[in-house]
């Protein structure tokens, strides 16, 4: 598998469409710092959904969307494809070419793809998941991640190893079933709790359910009674309704007749107003033309006016433009005088422009002539400094020649110097070496011993541990019991408490009385109390007092006979239910015969209220017992088991029901007391069980960190003694290397001496040389000098004609400015003469129209003056018609005046006869009404909506015993108090509902137990996994370091053995020469090599299909670029690489190279290279 095409498009500088086809071996990406190289290594990872904008050098993620340069616009969106060849089927899809895309907006919105449909970042980074493809993997790496992954904490390394090992898919199952088992946990919690209240409110509810029933079947009677007697009822007024109809009907007629006459008389009326808005119309018309008539003479002898002094004004204008007309032909005959001056001008100034361009010509071209010799000179002396510069670089090259030789023989001596140096110092560091090798094998043997005794101390003390925690397992257990007892009696404390304040149990006349009691009212003075409230039955025998008792157990206690009246007449007049009352005042006092007294304990008040309702009443062993006793007694006696069952002469009762605690009215109080004191010592039991767990917790976490310090004790040591292990192995191999360093020394020495003397002989040559040069240089310098002084008398010359010209050009502008001078003159002269001659014609013709204006007023004045002649006489004869036809008005109006009268007439005797036929139609809306009423009535109380003419009424139905019915069914009904009736369907709702959850519940329980399964079996696969992987990757590491160092050592150390799959990762190298460091102590060429050692010894164990490397090999000398190189073609034929570098011979190694670069600024551009087919270019 392997990448073979990547898209971008307005992701960061990639503003354009851009492709980068990749294949398989090495692909290097190239270009200069800031042209957009390592934006290629972004989009790769943005693209396998990395969501952190940090990490991709970015502080929102609309920072990736191109944002625009000066010449080309921001875009809206950032779009970058991945295609990815899945062969083996390594990715878990069934496509062979699988495409990643990912599109972010400006607004923040994201979408993905795969092949095009839309997918979830989740479902990306499943299908990612255990590849060794992902933002965090190992297989892209910069130089970013080389320091992360260097001095990241021992725990936070894992993430390499565990994708290595191919456990992340696993890890997230784990996740993901850890966050299930917890919401599992709270939901069975929250089941749990929900059961408990509704098997409280199903216990609640049943007693109002089977009210709710009774209620229903009486109340269908009372509707079916009720529904025949509004039937009844309608019947009768259908009966009343007929009789008004006819007598109704005959007045509509009768006002019908009325309607119609007044409907005549109205269009009558209606035509005579016509006429007379015609009539008006007509007058009007007549009037306004008499005021037209007289406007229109008044606006002639205006116009008359007018007309007379326009006239005036126009001669007065004759004159002024006739004087004027003078004055201009005189000016005209001057201007043509002066025009004639100024041509003789023009004709003077011409000539001697002439003579003064001759003399510029013939000095211009003595200039050339100077020209032409100086620049042959300069030709000369350019030539001389050329030859000049070529002796001067032999002379600089044998200066630094001889230099080099020089500093050469001078390096030389002291380089024989260093070396002499260098054999004392490697004698002295051989003997030091020898001496630090010895104690080294002393210290190492002790460590060991050391080691030995601390896991022997750890073992102990973690037995010490795992008793300890066994312990405090059990106490967790035993308190979290009481913690559950506590809430259960907590609950059925408030429960009972609940049922006491609200009086549960007792009837609704009972509780009436109570609350008015509790309220401390006027007419509940006198009150005692409940018989249920006032007794307490000894403990178990519950049962057989309120047995005994019966339904006296509601009966109210109260002070006398008066209080007694006072409370039935309070309940009786507001409807509020019915009670027993029991007045102290009238119970005798007298010895009963009883043993009942002697299970209750009460006041001594009440002992004889007791008395007298229980009398004749005996306790029995037990039923046996109860049958046996009553045998043969002829007294009327009954006795009464613990249990509630009753045997008296003829009759007996038991039997047994589900009893639900606190619904039962004895014993109440002792119950809420009984549950006080049992959650005080609860909670006292659970507060020293709670300090019993403290100190075992304490003591156990002493234990945990004295166990904790010991294993931080022990690895230390163990790093200690691989470092010193390390360090033993590194001064054998630095004594052998002394060794061989001398031996280098010697050879040298002996070089050394040879270079010198060939150096001596080389430089008396040079000196000779330079001699030479010398002496050519001084003969050049002469003839540059000579052509010098030639140019310089030439352009003295030059200097002096020019200056000449420049005179002779300054006299002929003059003259060419006097020129122009005189010809704008002259053009002005004849626009002024022109334009005189133009105003003369135009007066001439101005005086021309006035007299002819003057002639067409006067004729208009005599026509106007005609005009108003015959207006008047036109006037006369209007008004004359205006007074015929107001006489016309005057008779149609009269006529108005008479229909109006008759019109009334009519309208008085029709609202009459409408008064009439309204008081029928208010009987008949009477009759609606009450039908309605009834109909309405029957809806709103039984929802009953069916027509009641429809209703069958029993033929044999007395109305008197029904009502009575009726009345008796209302009042039943009314004596049932307040009723649920919604508890029926409740109670069904309730024990559905508990059913469900219980099924509920089971189903949590199982899925707990499948999830803790599951954990477990992920836990044994992951370790396995993870252990035989990084077993593996240590030998390839420690191979893989050495390899590319040339020597040393490097160790992968699990901090916690025990822990494997949390245990942190050291990293522990020793370069060759050099002992065991931290790995932050490394320098960056010495960090990069062993980051890459790790890199490639996780490829070994682990390939992936590809890796991105960006600038990885920049911290790197040539020496180890060298190594980096030859490993890297050693993985290239399991994995597929793409290198962002500036190193030529990483380069070398690509087989397709993409440069980068910005011909437009900000803006990047690709341009390809393919090695291979070059090279077979070039042997064809």
């Amino acid at each position: 598998m392997h990448f073979k095409n990547l898209e971008l498009f307005g992701f960061k500088s990639f503003a354009n469409k851009t492709e980068l086809n990749f294949e398989p071996g090495v692909t290097a990406i190239v270009g200069p710092n800031g042209c957009g190289k390592s934006n290629v290594s972004d989009a790769i990872k943005w693209v396998l959904g990395e969501t952190s904008a940090r990490e991709i050098r970015g502080t929102k993620m609309e920072d990736v969307i191109f944002s625009g340069t000066d010449g080309k616009e921001a875009l809206g969106f950032a779009e970058v494809s991945l295609t990815i060849i899945n062969q083996p089927k390594i990715l878990p899809t069934e496509y062979d070419e699988v495409t990643i895309t990912r599109r972010v907006f400006r607004s923040g919105e994201s979408e993905y793809f795969i092949n095009k449909t839309p997918v979830r970042l989740k479902d990306i980074n499943e299908l990612l998941m255990g590849t060794g493809i992902g933002t965090s993997t190992y297989s892209l790496m910069e130089q970013g991640r080389i320091a992360e992954l260097l001095d990241s904490r021992p725990e936070e390394r894992r993430y390499v190893f565990e994708e290595a090992a191919g456990i992340t898919k696993y890890k997230a199952k784990k996740r993901e079933a850890l966050r299930k088992l917890e919401q599992t946990e709270a939901n069975l919690l929250r089941v749990s709790d929900v059961i408990t209240e509704v098997k409280r409110q199903i216990n609640s509810i049943e007693r109002q359910a089977n009210k709710a029933r009774k209620y229903k079947e009486d109340f269908e009677k009372l509707k079916e009674m009720e529904v025949w007697s509004a039937a009844n009822e309608f019947r009768k007024i259908r009966q009343e309704e007929g009789g008004i109809s006819s007598d109704r009907n005959s007045l509509a007629a009768k006002g019908s007749e009325l309607n119609s006459i007044i409907s005549e008389l109205d269009s009558k009326l209606s035509s005579l107003r016509n006429d007379l808005a015609k009539v008006d119309q007509r007058l009007s018309d007549a009037k306004a033309n008499v005021v037209n008539m007289e406007g229109q003479v008044e606006r002639n002898r205006d116009r008359i006016s007018y007309n007379s002094e326009r006239s005036g004004e126009l001669n007065a204008r004759i004159s002024s433009l006739e004087k004027d007309i003078d004055s201009n032909r005189e000016r005209l005959s001057n201007l043509e005088n002066e025009v004639d001056r100024l041509n003789s001008e023009v004709g003077l100034f011409k000539s001697n422009e002439e003579g003064k361009k001759r003399e510029i010509e013939e000095k211009t071209k003595y200039l050339d002539a100077i020209a032409e010799a100086v620049k042959t000179c300069q030709q000369n002396i350019e030539k001389a400094k050329l030859y000049v510069v070529d002796i001067a670089q032999g002379q600089t090259r044998v200066h630094n020649e001889l230099t080099k030789l020089v500093a050469h023989t001078q390096h030389l001596g002291a380089r024989q110097r260093r070396i002499e140096v260098e054999k004392r110092k490697v004698g002295e560091e051989r003997a030091a070496f020898g001496q630090k090798l010895g104690d080294l094998v002393i210290f190492v043997e002790k460590i060991s011993k050391d080691i030995e005794n601390l896991n022997w101390k750890k073992a102990q003390a973690e037995g010490n541990l795992s008793t300890l925690g066994e312990e405090i397992v059990n106490l967790e257990a035993e308190f979290q019991g009481l913690g559950s007892e506590l809430t259960t009696s907590q609950s059925r404390l408030t429960f009972l408490e609940d049922l006491k304040a609200k009086y549960e149990g007792f009837s609704l006349g009972v509780k009436t009385v109570l609350k008015e009691a509790e309220k401390g009212s006027q007419v509940s003075q006198g009150v005692i109390g409940v018989v249920a409230d006032l007794i307490e039955p000894f403990q178990g025998y519950d049962g057989a007092v309120e047995a005994a008792l019966g339904d006296l157990v509601q009966a109210v206690v109260v002070k006398d006979r008066e209080t007694a009246k006072r409370l039935i007449k309070f309940l009786d007049e507001g409807s509020l239910g019915r009670a027993t009352f029991i007045p102290l005042e009238g119970i005798s006092r007298s010895e009963t015969k009883t043993d009942i007294l002697n299970y209750i304990k009460t006041d001594e008040s009440i002992r004889s209220v007791l008395g007298y309702l229980l009398r004749d009443t005996y306790i029995a062993g037990d039923l046996e017992s109860a049958f046996s006793s009553i045998a043969g007694r002829e007294d009327h006696v009954r006795f009464i088991t613990k249990n509630g069952e009753v045997v008296e002469k003829g009759l007996s009762a038991g039997g047994k029901v589900p009893k639900i605690e606190g619904f039962g009215l004895i014993g109440r109080d002792a119950k809420i007391k009984e549950l006080k004191i049992t959650i005080e010592n609860l909670k006292a039991k659970s507060e020293a069980l709670e300090d019993g767990l403290q100190e075992k917790k304490q003591l156990r976490d002493s234990l945990q960190t004295e166990t904790k310090t010991m294993a931080e004790d022990i690895h230390k040591i163990q790093i200690d003694n691989a470092n010193k292990i390390s360090e033993k192995a590194s001064l054998e191999e630095a004594i052998n290397k002394i060794n061989e360093e001398e031996s280098l020394l010697n050879l040298e020495l002996g070089e050394a001496n040879s270079e010198i003397e060939t150096y001596v002989t080389k430089e008396e040559e040079l000196k000779k040389e330079l001699a030479s040069l010398d002496d050519e240089d001084a003969k050049v310098q002469e003839t540059i000098k000579s052509s010098q002084d030639t140019i310089t008398m030439k352009l003295k010359e030059r200097e002096d004609t020019l200056v000449l010209i420049t005179q002779l050009k300054t006299e002929l502008d003059m003259l060419k400015d006097k020129e122009v001078s005189v010809v704008n003159a002259l053009s002005m002269m004849a626009r002024s003469l022109e334009d005189e001659r133009g105003g003369l014609v135009s007066k001439e013709k101005e005086i021309d129209d006035s007299k002819a204006r003057i002639s067409e007023l006067v004729v208009e004045s005599e026509q106007l003056a005609k005009r108003n002649e015959e207006l008047v006489c036109a006037r006369v004869s209007a008004e004359s018609d205006s007074q015929k036809i107001f006489g016309e008005r005057k008779a149609i109006s009269d006529s108005i005046t008479q229909v109006e009268n008759e019109v009334r007439d009519s309208q008085k005797a029709f609202n009459e006869l409408s008064g009439r036929l309204h008081t029928l139609e208010v009987k008949t809306t009477e009759f609606n009404y009450k039908k309605n009423s009834l109909r309405d009535r029957l809806v709103q109380v039984y929802k009953f909506e069916a027509d009641l003419e429809g209703v069958v009424i029993p033929e044999e139905i007395n109305w008197d015993e029904t009502n009575e019915k009726t009345e008796a069914l209302r009042s039943k009904l009314e004596g049932m108090g307040a009723v649920n009736l919604v508890a029926i369907e409740e109670h069904q709702e309730l024990q559905e509902r508990h059913t469900f959850l219980t099924t509920q519940q089971q189903d949590l329980l199982l899925a707990k137990d499948d999830l803790h399964k599951a954990i477990n079996k992920l836990n044994r696969t992951t370790r396995e996994m993870f252990l035989e992987t990084f077993q593996k990757i240590q030998v390839e590491f420690r191979d893989m370091f050495r390899l590319l160092f040339g020597g040393g050592d490097a160790e992968l150390l699990l901090i916690d053995q025990e822990d494997i799959l949390e245990s942190g990762i050291e990293i522990i190298a020793r370069p060759p020469g050099k002992k065991p460091q931290s790995i932050s102590l490394l320098s960056g060429g010495e960090r990069s090599m062993t980051a890459i050692a790790l890199l490639f010894s996780i490829f070994k164990i682990k390939p992936s299909p590809f890796c991105v490397m960006d600038e990885m090999d920049a911290a790197l000398d040539e020496a180890n670029i060298d190594r980096f190189c030859g490993v890297l073609k050693d993985f290239v034929k399991t994995s597929q690489f793409i290198i962002i570098t500036h190193n030529k011979k990483t380069i070398s190694v690509a087989d397709v190279m993409y440069g980068i670069t910005m011909e437009e600024s900000g803006v990047s551009k690709i341009v390809s290279v393919k090695f291979s087919e070059e090279l077979e270019a070039k042997t064809a």
